[in-house]
């Protein structure tokens, strides 16, 4: 059986833990703030770091964002089977003000992520205290992605993001059904650590 973390940022320090398919039940109880049913969020340059659950198209993914040396890196996760999290691509739309934010000022990490250098943000845009962010998710995609699994569509438009969703989160198998953490092992997706939770993946 596997079981999920709660994947609010650790700075809640959430100890639920559950099935897939009760994460956005916890939510609505527990984190209702954090629960969004749009694709649109309002990101908060003063806030190191947040998680935040969308619930979209009856689907549901984690979207994560933290700032480190004056970077803000954009994560988006699927939270569920992994079978389906490799048909799935998303774009992101990036606003300050009306503004749209120009595709010169982010890049695309190896692991998938956006990394936006708020220094030359700021020189463009003036004073940034926040950016409007806009995760548009294609199901059914095909595979044009790179070696590493991310890709840069150039033809599109110039100010949207394109690349294939990244692995799925943390999780952790129990060991015949037992509860407790020390005896729980963790599944690794990655044999890093993810780079914007610090916790190992």
């Amino acid at each position: 059986m596997v079981i999920y973390l709660c994947p609010v940022d650790r700075k809640y320090a959430c100890s639920w833990e559950g099935n897939s398919s009760d994460i956005l039940d916890h939510f609505e109880k527990e984190h209702d703030d954090l629960l969004f049913f749009t694709n649109t969020i309002k990101i908060d340059l003063k806030t190191p770091s947040e998680n935040r659950l969308f619930f979209i198209d009856d689907e549901i993914y984690l979207g994560q964002t933290k700032i480190y040396d004056n970077v803000l890196v954009i994560y988006l996760r699927y939270l569920g089977p992994e079978k389906l999290a490799a048909k799935i691509s998303y774009t992101v739309n990036l606003r300050s003000g009306d503004q749209l934010v120009s595709q010169e000022y982010v890049s695309v990490s190896e692991q998938g992520s956006l990394e936006i250098k708020l220094e030359s943000l700021e020189e463009v845009y003036n004073e940034v205290e926040h950016l409007h962010c806009t995760f548009n998710i294609t199901k059914g995609f095909g595979s044009n992605s790179s070696d590493d699994g991310v890709f840069l569509e150039d033809d599109l438009h110039h100010d949207t993001f394109d690349f294939l969703h990244m692995p799925i989160p943390r999780k952790r198998s129990l060991d015949e059904g037992k509860r407790k953490a020390s005896q729980a092992k963790v599944m690794k997706v990655r044999s890093t650590k993810c780079r914007l939770c610090d916790r190992k993946l």
